[in-house]
């Protein structure tokens, strides 16, 4: 399929779990033939693919991942602050993407980067404000490195599809983590009943899950941090939360305290059978 065809962009963390992420680890595994297991670290929707993912396929993970590090953890979004994806659920945003044949959003272009640069190195405040709407409060406060995060929001968003998009802020206008609702008439033929499926937290077994949040994170909140955490149970090996931290702290941060406790954690589970993603 081209990238102009509107079935290219049928996908969202859904797809990414269930397909995207076991070609992916049975590709590492069939050139590492020594190993049975990986470790894996994902970062919000690539926490939120994995969750997903696990719920359908727990016997599948739980045979190839031994350890599961959740950065700034996505699922249920109840209470989740972003002022611009409140803005898009009221906004009804992927009507209008669908009326004028736009299924891919926030494309990583060179026009978009050659903006985001000029914005970033002309008027920093206007990025900051981007970044304190869409995922953190106070980033001016936060333990970001400044000079580096000129250089991510040149290349920031990097494109999605609309489905993707649509699909976190159904689950935070309807309060739940569940499939993506294609309405009544598809939910019907797809799911068998009107309304999507919820992903099962509760059928995580035997997969050790540990969670880093950060306290300025509008995305990941601390609060639904601890919903996620009474839903996966004893798999929970660790859970912390860091003061100064949010959504992109984790990929940008000068505070590595979350470094030393991932790395700490990785050598507890990294035996002789295991391979670090």
């Amino acid at each position: 399929m081209s990238t102009f065809d509107k079935e290219f962009w049928t996908f969202s963390f859904h797809e990414m779990g269930t397909r995207d992420l076991p070609a992916i680890i049975d590709y590492i595994l069939k050139l590492n033939k020594d190993f049975q297991k990986i470790i894996y670290i994902g970062h919000s929707q690539g926490t939120c693919m994995l969750f997903a993912a696990i719920t359908l396929m727990n016997e599948y993970f739980k045979n190839k991942i031994k350890l599961f590090i959740a950065l700034a953890p996505v699922a249920k979004l109840t209470n989740m602050k972003s002022n611009f994806l409140k803005f898009l659920s009221k906004l009804n945003f992927q009507k209008l993407f669908k009326s004028a044949e736009q299924f891919e959003i926030f494309p990583d272009t060179k026009i978009s980067n050659d903006i985001n640069r000029w914005i970033t190195n002309k008027i920093p405040s206007l990025a900051n404000f981007a970044l304190e709407m869409i995922s953190d409060d106070n980033i001016n406060s936060l333990n970001n490195n400044k000079k580096r995060m000129k250089v991510y929001l040149t290349h920031y968003p990097s494109g999605t599809s609309l489905q993707a998009m649509n699909h976190f802020i159904q689950n935070f206008q309807n309060k739940n983590f569940a499939q993506y609702d294609y309405k009544i008439t598809a939910n019907m033929r797809i799911y068998g009943q009107p309304k999507p499926l919820e992903y099962d937290l509760s059928k995580i077994k035997e997969i050790p899950i540990a969670l880093f949040g950060g306290k300025e994170d509008k995305l990941a909140t601390e609060e639904d941090i601890d919903w996620l955490k009474l839903k996966i149970g004893e798999n929970l090996v660790f859970s912390k939360i860091y003061e100064k931290m949010g959504h992109v702290s984790f990929l940008i941060g000068n505070d590595l305290n979350w470094v030393n406790d991932a790395i700490l954690l990785i050598d507890a589970f990294s035996i002789n059978d295991d391979l670090i993603k």
